[in-house]
C-alpha cells in the first residue's frame, strides 16, 4: 500500500514527489477523517495555471483513502468532483509541505509557504 504526494508547482519541469512512511500515512489518514464537508461539496477546488497548485495525492490499495486527492485552497477533493472536504487555516497543505522537505528546495519551500499565507479564497 503507496501513498505518493505530490507537490503541484513547476510548469516546465518534473514536480518533486515523495512516498509517505507508514506513520506518516496513519496521520494523513487521521488530518483528512477530521476535515468536515463542505456545503456545495461538488464543486472542486480550480488547480489549473501555472505556479503553486497544490498537492496531488495517490494511492493504491489503500481503504482508509480516495486514489487520487487533489489538496488546494483550503479544500480536499477527492475523486472526479465526488466529495470535497474542507482544510480549515489550509493546516493540511502546510503539513503536506513539511513531509517532503527532503524533496524540496528552499527556494520552492518558501514560495510554497508565501501561497499558503495568502488570505483563503
Amino acid at each position: 500500500m503507496t501513498v505518493r504526494v505530490t507537490l503541484r508547482v513547476f510548469s516546465g519541469r518534473e514536480n518533486p514527489s515523495w512516498i509517505l512512511d507508514q506513520a506518516t500515512k496513519d496521520a494523513l489518514v487521521e488530518r483528512i477523517r477530521v476535515c468536515q464537508i463542505t456545503p456545495g461539496s461538488s464543486i472542486a477546488a480550480t488547480s489549473d495555471g501555472l505556479g503553486y497548485r497544490g498537492f496531488m495525492i495517490e494511492t493504491e490499495d489503500e481503504p482508509d483513502l480516495d486514489s487520487e486527492m487533489t489538496v488546494f485552497e483550503g479544500r480536499i477533493t477527492a475523486g472526479a468532483f465526488t466529495r470535497s472536504l474542507q482544510d480549515r487555516g489550509r493546516e493540511l497543505e502546510r503539513w503536506l509541505l513539511n513531509t517532503g522537505s527532503h524533496k524540496i528546495d528552499l527556494t520552492t519551500r518558501k514560495f510554497v509557504e508565501s501561497e499558503l499565507n495568502r488570505v483563503e479564497p
